[in-house]
């Protein structure tokens, strides 16, 4: 550690040198209190602050030059402790009162050992205790061990000042009674040894002369004989006169007492004298020079001869006005302390033990109910105590009163108001006041009204455990694999949260009136209610509902309906209570769910909104699972068809070079078929010159020039590292400058083989074919009419007779001419060989058939042929031949084939319009879910309600809120339903804005670089759905990277030329370059990657949205996503945007704090019942008076009825009118109308553009931002 670092670490004790410290410390010693023994005046101080503040420490603290001493103390267990360790001496030092909610976030405290040690001083609070001329000379704090982030409530910091002058006032009242009781024993002793020794009177006259003189008090000698008066000379120090100016008689002192005192201080001292009295005193009101009035505590003591007649008294006046003024200082105090108590809700209580009396001052009374000006015992106490209270509340009191137990009476009870009986929680805190003898004589404590705290609670452990239950549900339905499944698990959560005897969920016919329920929970005795039933038995309240959509709920079957109208038939299957949601989708009752209860029973709206709720989230997931279903139908009939099909199969991805000539490509999937045809094992990912070295060059030419063009190509050739003959079909696939090729083959080398024999044999068969065939010249010159190819082919399968068009079709399909005997089966190429063989001895074996064959070269167009077989006889009946005649029929199929293409594209667009509205419509369903959840809790934070405990559940349940709408929008992403505000960004700012949130969130083993382009343009895109894009693939590198490894961020601008790899339009792109050195992906997950849902990382890790999203949000910004990855060596995914010569705005986000942004009426509307409260609540909070409807017909008759709203807040999508047409027409009536449009719907279409608009779920900073916009 450098030097200056060490300096920086010790501790900071503050330097006592100000120019007032001297008398500072003069100040304290002047009150005489260091070292003192304890008093239960200063004790009960201490404690009171510790409980108020519920700290385990609380001090008087008084601070001397050398040491920091405690007069009272709990949680110390010292009475002084040095300096250097004081935190109070900071509090002098700033001569403030100190707050200091973590002492190790305050440098001041770093080294100090009681703040660094375990357990250490963590808190402090401290008011200072001042001199009356305002010197700081301690304080009364508390402390914790624990930190206070929110450091202390105005209301405590009041206490604190209260106790702190409480503190000072004792002080000041503790050394004037001492000073006074200081004089008066030396006046007593003083008179007293005069009138022992009046025998020596004489002798000690001049000592008597100069004590007087001495004294600080106007000491008197009043001679009764010659009612003569000798006063000192304090006479003038404390009053005002000279002894030499004044009449020394009693007339004279009589006469300057006040008028309303003389009297009966006359009457008082001539009875101690007429008396027998030895002593007198009094108090009074004497007149000084300057004619205002001194407080007098005047003593004498009488005189007496040897017959008990009063000769002389001798005595002084002791000014205590200055006692008399800290007297009323201290009531005014005590006053004050009752105020801030008031005003703070806080009420003070005492009971007197002894006498059994109650004091209770209107605050508290009002606690229980009974008015301020109403007597009140200890009986309206216990009798006021709720009946479930009274026990432990009582056991608490008893505990606080016991002299062995003494506890702190510290307990929160509810109270059943006496006049009004109205419950209220209270919380009261209290200790027992005992004597030397141990007994209790009162006990005295505070209470303050928690109802509103308890009710808040109550209702977020009741939002908790709502949200606990459909977190749980949601959980169960997503592992259901069939609705049944779904349905019966959803029932058991129902009915076992509702408590209730039994739940079902039932099926609908088409009629509206017939229904299944298929199962259903029961509770243990209950039987169950499956089976088949007519809604229309359960009577006519019953039916109304469910069709009408209405949720129906009986809470006693006998009560509520007639027994021939419904009650019968629900008492048949145990229903006395119930609960039925129907579902009615399009117009028509498709399902319903019912809660059933054996006995009768009072629903609560909770339990009705519960019930509701999970009806609608039980349809969503049978439509999930539906869809799902047919989804994973679909994808298995196409990888069947996929690997069962006979032809080699292969997708190739081309690479060109700079100049666009092909130069290599490699093998991204492949079929079973593809190892046969060829004899190679898997190539897949490989690049072709690394895996086939000596591959000809037309192989690459002729692939890249369809990836290029885009124009199919058919051919035969040969590839000599493989020593085979391919019959070759390809074409291009996928988007235009993803430079794909599909590619379907056939091995033909046996083919090949056959026809180089062929051609040899027909040499020599020629003159033998023609002599065998001279009797069939006839025929064939009535054949060779017809168009269609025709053959006759011998028991050797040779050919002996053909037509001009068999010879023409064969050479167009085969680019060779046949010959009479041919073997014909060795004409064609491999596959087809064996397949005309096997056809044609079917013909020989006598059978007369017409198939469907493919014969013919990949390169001339290998046409589909139906061909028709017939066995040729002689004149005995025994077959020496066949024939066949062959039709080209693939025009025909061609066209058939592209519309069972189109019909399947048809399906699948169709199919994923159905999963974009299915998730533009769940997302609409969590918007409106999560907006009253998220406004709600934000509200909650913001008013900082309820413990710190309770805050941070608050701030969890609101983090967890948003990581759901973040899910939505990921969900709207995929969907591309969610509004990109696009406009100009710097990139390189981005991207290095969010450099520490990458690291952050990769962790230590993964190294982050980033690499932006000095000169990168702008780049079009929507801000924060690109930081969101960023973020996930970081997020996706990180997770490839479970080792660790280097992640590494690119951003730099790429001039696009035509036909580029990325399939992107000409033009100049910022890429953005997220790479991994991680495990990397094979073919088939890269071919996989980008479809929605589809993850690696397991269950619970990853929602298989992030690469959707992202390549959404790269089509909707008219860029693209391209990915380049190889197993073991990692991934490159490169994002890549359309450049803008715009000019990147400043950010114009403000803070978050919400303000009061005036007065006014706004008018919110919404079908949604709990959106529009929340939306509400969160308006009247910003200052506005708040109306509701629930429709925009409702709005609109409020506005003729006379209300003119300053805003108008509105849903856009509600039964009836939109929140658009109802805007349009408020803005005709009242064109000085702000309006604001909200949505569920993130298109939100119908949402004219010059209207503002507010996506859901929102918090109040964005609903107060757009009302002020």
């Amino acid at each position: 550690m450098s030097s200056d670092d060490q300096d920086l670490y010790k501790p900071i004790t503050p330097a006592l040198d100000q120019s007032w410290e001297a008398d500072r410390v003069e100040a304290l010693k002047a009150y005489r209190i260091l070292d003192t023994p304890t008093e239960p005046e200063f004790d009960d101080i201490v404690r009171l602050a510790a409980e108020t503040f519920s700290a385990p420490i609380a001090v008087i603290n008084l601070v001397a030059r050398d040491r920091q001493w405690f007069k009272a103390e709990v949680g110390i267990g010292a009475r002084e402790l040095p300096l250097d360790v004081s935190i109070c001496a900071h509090a002098i030092f700033q001569n403030d009162f100190m707050v200091v909610p973590d002492t190790l976030d305050d440098p001041r405290f770093l080294a100090n050992p009681l703040v660094t040690a375990e357990g250490g001083l963590r808190f402090y609070a401290g008011a200072l205790l001042r001199s009356a001329v305002g010197l700081p000379i301690g304080t009364v704090c508390v402390l914790d061990r624990a930190p206070r982030p929110d450091g202390i409530t105005p209301h405590q910091r009041l206490v604190l000042e209260v106790l702190a002058r409480q503190v000072m006032t004792q002080l000041e009242l503790r050394r004037a009674l001492a000073e006074q009781e200081r004089k008066a024993n030396d006046l007593a002793e003083f008179t007293k040894q005069r009138a022992l020794d009046q025998t020596a009177l004489v002798e000690i006259e001049e000592r008597y002369r100069l004590a007087g003189r001495a004294a600080n008090d106007a000491v008197w000698d009043w001679d009764f004989a010659t009612n003569q008066v000798i006063w000192n000379e304090a006479l003038e120090a404390c009053f005002g006169y000279a002894p030499a100016d004044v009449e020394p008689t009693g007339d004279w002192w009589i006469g300057h007492i006040h008028p309303d005192d003389r009297d009966r201080v006359d009457t008082s001292i001539h009875a101690a004298i007429d008396g027998n009295a030895g002593s007198w005193s009094d108090e009074y009101r004497f007149r000084r020079a300057n004619d205002s009035y001194a407080i007098i505590l005047d003593r004498g003591n009488i005189i007496r001869d040897a017959d008990g007649r009063a000769t002389r008294m001798i005595g002084a006046m002791l000014d205590v006005s200055e006692r008399e003024k800290n007297r009323a200082a201290l009531e005014m105090n005590e006053e004050r302390m009752r105020l801030a108590t008031q005003a703070a809700d806080v009420g003070f209580w005492d009971v007197d033990v002894v006498q059994n009396i109650l004091i209770w001052p209107p605050i508290v009374k009002g606690m229980f109910g009974i008015s301020p000006d109403v007597p009140v015992s200890l009986r309206d106490f216990y009798e006021g105590l709720h009946p479930a209270d009274r026990d432990t509340t009582a056991a608490a009191f008893d505990a606080a009163c016991d002299p062995e137990k003494r506890a702190l009476y510290d307990i929160e009870y509810r109270t059943v108001g006496k006049e009004d009986g109205l419950v209220r929680w209270v919380s009261a805190k209290g200790r027992g006041v005992f004597d030397g003898d141990g007994r209790c004589l009162r006990v005295i404590g505070t209470a303050i009204d928690v109802t509103k705290r308890r009710l808040a609670s109550q209702e977020l452990r009741d939002s908790e455990s709502r949200l606990r239950f459909l977190r749980e549900l949601d959980d169960a339905l997503q592992a259901a694999t069939d609705a049944t499944m779904a349905m019966t698990c959803a029932a058991e959560l129902l009915a076992l949260r509702l408590e209730a005897s039994r739940c079902a969920y039932a099926d609908v016919d088409d009629d509206s009136d017939r229904f299944i329920i298929r199962d259903d929970y029961v509770a243990p005795g209950v039987s169950t209610s499956a089976g088949v039933y007519s809604l229309d038995l359960f009577g006519s309240r019953a039916v109304a509902d469910m069709h009408g959509g209405k949720t129906l709920v009986v809470s006693n079957v006998g009560v509520e309906l007639a027994p021939t109208d419904g009650a019968d038939m629900f008492r048949a299957i145990g229903v006395e209570a119930i609960i039925c949601c129907p579902l009615v989708k399009e117009g028509r009752l498709v399902a319903m769910m019912a809660v059933h209860q054996d006995r009768p029973r009072d629903w609560h709206e909770e339990e009705i909104g519960l019930v509701e709720a999970v009806v609608e989230r039980c349809w969503a997931h049978v439509q999930r699972i539906g869809a799902e279903a047919r989804l994973r139908e679909s994808e298995e009939r196409y990888r069947t068809l996929f690997e069962a099909v006979d032809v080699g199969f292969t997708i190739a991805e081309i690479k060109f070079d700079g100049t666009e000539r092909p130069v290599d490509y490699r093998l991204l999937e492949m079929n079973p078929a593809f190892e046969r045809q060829t004899g190679m094992g898997s190539l897949v990912g490989r690049w072709v010159r690394e895996a086939l070295p000596g591959l000809e060059e037309h192989w690459f030419e002729k692939y890249g020039n369809v990836a290029a063009t885009g124009e199919q190509i058919r051919f035969e050739d040969f590839a000599a590292p493989m020593g085979r003959w391919f019959d070759v079909h390809a074409f291009r696939t996928g988007a235009p400058g993803a430079n794909l090729v599909a590619i379907l083959f056939n091995d033909i080398t046996q083919r090949k083989h056959s026809e180089e024999a062929l051609r040899d044999l027909n040499d020599t068969l020629e003159a033998q074919v023609a002599a065998r065939t001279a009797e069939l010249r006839l025929s064939r010159d009535i054949i060779e009419a017809t168009t269609s190819p025709i053959c006759a082919f011998d028991t050797d399968y040779r050919l002996i007779a053909f037509n001009k068009a068999h010879n023409d079709e064969f050479r167009r399909v085969n680019g060779f001419d046949t010959k009479v005997g041919d073997i014909f089966p060795d004409m064609f190429i491999t596959g087809q060989r064996d397949t005309m063989r096997s056809l044609m001895k079917r013909a020989l074996s006598g059978e007369r058939f017409t198939i469907v064959e493919k014969f013919g070269r990949a390169e001339f167009g290998q046409p589909c042929w139906e061909i028709h077989y017939t066995p040729l006889r002689d004149a005995s009946g025994e077959i020496i031949g066949a024939f066949h005649l062959a039709t080209d029929i693939s025009d025909r199929l061609h066209a058939e084939e592209e519309l069972a293409l189109a019909q399947e594209a048809l399906r699948q667009s169709q199919k994923m319009e159905a999963m974009g509205s299915l998730t533009g419509g769940v997302a609409h369903d969590f918007n409106n879910l999560l907006t009253p959840i998220i406004g709600s809790l934000d509200m909650l934070q913001r008013k900082s309600v309820g413990t710190e405990r309770e805050q941070r559940l608050i701030g969890g349940a609101l983090q967890s809120a948003e990581r759901a709408k973040t899910l939505v929008q990921r969900l709207l992403a995929f969907a591309r339903r969610q509004p990109l505000q696009s406009q100009a960004v710097d990139v390189g700012a981005l991207v290095s804005g969010m450099t520490d949130l990458v690291a952050s969130t990769s962790g230590p083993l993964t190294r982050v670089t980033v690499d932006v382009a000095d000169d990168l343009p702008a780049a079009m895109a929507d801000q924060n759905q690109l930081e969101m894009a960023l973020l996930n693939l970081s997020v996706n590198a990180r997770d490839a990277m479970p080792e660790g490894g280097r992640l590494s961020i690119a951003a730099q601008a790429v001039d696009v030329e035509p036909g580029h790899a990325s399939g992107l339009n000409p033009g100049r792109y910022v890429r953005l370059s997220v790479a991994d050195t991680g495990v990397g992906m094979d073919t088939d997950t890269l071919r996989r990657a980008i479809e929605p849902f589809y993850s690696t990382k397991g269950v619970g890790k990853g929602t298989g949205l992030g690469l959707s999203m992202v390549h959404g949000l790269a089509g909707q910004l008219g860029g693209t996503l391209t990915i380049d990855s190889r197993p073991g060596v990692g991934t490159d995914v490169q994002l890549w945007l359309p450049t803008t010569d715009k000019t990147v705005s400043a950010s114009e986000r403000t803070a978050d704090a919400i303000v009061t942004i005036g007065a006014g009426r706004a008018l919110v509307v919404d079908d949604e019942e709990l959106v529009r409260a929340s939306t509400a609540d969160m308006i009247a909070d910003l200052g506005f008076d708040v109306v509701e409807a629930n429709s925009a017909e409702r709005a609109l008759q409020l506005i003729q009825d006379g209300l003119v709203p300053d805003v108008l807040v509105t849903d856009h999508l509600m039964p009836g009118k939109s929140g658009t047409e109802l805007a349009r027409e408020v803005l005709m009536l009242l064109p000085e109308t702000r309006v604001l449009i909200v949505s569920g719907y993130a298109e939100a279409e119908g949402v004219a553009p010059d209207l503002p608009r507010l996506v859901k779920p929102f918090r109040q900073a964005d609903l107060a931002a757009n009302i002020m916009d």
